[in-house]
């Protein structure tokens, strides 16, 4: 589903009050959220959870910070005891991820939208 406008500008809103930028940097609301809009469904919603959970330094040019913020990637498990354990019970399956298969959880793989291989069982016959 892709998120609209007025959705990701009610998130931003709420990035912005938590952010609590100095008043010198109050007149770039507009173009931090044009920065915003730019920025990857994941990449939103980690800054917003970073914003939450902790004070950021408000003399920090928000349209930089927003801007430079590292995208977020998903965890591959592949080749750890707990990815395997997770293989096993279902929580986790193999997926491409930038063209690499690797091993993710089912929330990874449907949030960063994931494929999976194929297996010659997916294939219909004609």
């Amino acid at each position: 589903m892709i998120m609209q406008t007025n959705e990701i500008y009610t998130e931003y809103c709420e990035f912005w009050e938590k952010y609590r930028p100095a008043d010198k940097y109050a007149n770039r609301r507009s173009c931090t959220f044009g920065q915003w809009m730019k920025r990857s469904r994941q990449a939103r919603r980690a800054m917003l959870e970073t914003v939450r959970r902790s004070s950021v330094n408000p003399e920090r040019n928000p349209y930089f910070w927003v801007q430079d913020y590292p995208e977020p990637v998903p965890r591959d498990w592949n080749g750890s005891r707990e990815g395997g354990r997770m293989l096993a019970s279902g929580e986790a399956a193999i997926a491409f991820h930038k063209g690499k298969a690797g091993v993710y959880t089912i929330a990874d793989i449907e949030w960063y939208g994931m494929t999976r291989p194929r297996r010659d069982s997916d294939e219909t016959s004609v």
